[in-house]
């Protein structure tokens, strides 16, 4: 219910009690017509009147039975008022709960690529629509879209990165004053193909560490609220050609085991120099 229509709801009730004072105020002003303060004094220190006898009867003043009878309406009508500006209140304070709960909607979305994604390459470079159900681009930009959101924090932790659009995205966070943290296999960040070159140069932190086992993680955490995680690596192979998949979900059972890993990782790594391979100097 509006609050226009609340108003319009309760103004009969505010004019109706207003002319019920009125009438009070008029009956009191019509009591002490005439009479001086003196006479006012006298009559409230007059000596109390004798019980009236038992067949006698006492006459309640017409006005003074329409006084009280008004007065009482009065009460209860302010109750009526008060019990429906609560239910207004609770009414609106449920609706802004309704709203902040639209706002925080789970996202559970499952991306799929495949061989047919080869031909999404073709549309991709003409930016022609795409006829197939699943179509590699739109879902990569599905999850450009995701990177863009990033307000406060973004944590990537990928074996394998040489999706431009992607890691442009990763950039792009950075610029908007997003805390960026990237990990990759160090096997993987020395490819030639690989766009940790890019990251480092324009100011993003990568790190990585030598060893005979893989960092083979596929994950993404947007301000820590957001997981994209699954088999499909941040390159232009895995998204055009490959069997892969990708989950994106804001369930929080879920992103929390993630977001402690990375941060698990990161803390192993940080005795691990943020720096440049020396074979991608050139």
């Amino acid at each position: 219910m509006s609050t226009d229509r609340i108003m319009d709801f309760l103004e009969p009730g505010v004019r109706w009690l207003e002319e019920a004072f009125g009438l009070v105020q008029e009956y009191i002003r019509t009591s002490t017509k005439g009479l001086s303060r003196s006479d006012v004094t006298s009559f409230i220190h007059r000596e109390p009147p004798s019980p009236p006898t038992p067949k006698s009867t006492f006459e309640v003043p017409e006005m003074v039975r329409k006084s009280a009878v008004v007065l009482a309406a009065g009460v209860i009508a302010s109750e009526l008022l008060w019990q429906l500006y609560k239910r207004f209140t609770r009414r609106k304070s449920e609706d802004s709960l309704l709203v902040r709960h639209d706002r925080e909607k789970i996202i559970a979305e499952v991306l799929f690529f495949s061989e047919e994604s080869s031909l999404c390459r073709l549309h991709a470079a003409q930016g022609t629509p795409c006829p197939r159900r699943i179509c590699s681009l739109a879902n990569v930009r599905k999850i450009m879209s995701h990177l863009k959101s990033a307000m406060k924090s973004l944590d990537v932790c990928m074996y394998m990165l040489t999706h431009q659009d992607l890691s442009k995205c990763i950039v792009d966070a950075l610029g908007r004053r997003v805390v960026v943290r990237v990990i990759v296999d160090a096997t993987m960040a020395e490819n030639q193909a690989s766009q940790v070159l890019l990251l480092r140069r324009a100011g993003v932190r990568v790190r990585t560490k030598q060893s005979e086992f893989l960092m083979h993680h596929k994950f993404a955490l947007i301000d820590g609220r957001i997981l994209i995680t699954g088999s499909t690596n941040w390159t232009s192979q895995a998204v055009f050609g490959n069997f892969d998949n990708v989950l994106v979900t804001n369930r929080r059972e879920f992103v929390s085991p993630f977001a402690e890993e990375f941060d698990r990782m990161w803390n192993i790594l940080d005795s691990e120099p943020d720096k440049i391979p020396e074979n991608l100097l050139i």
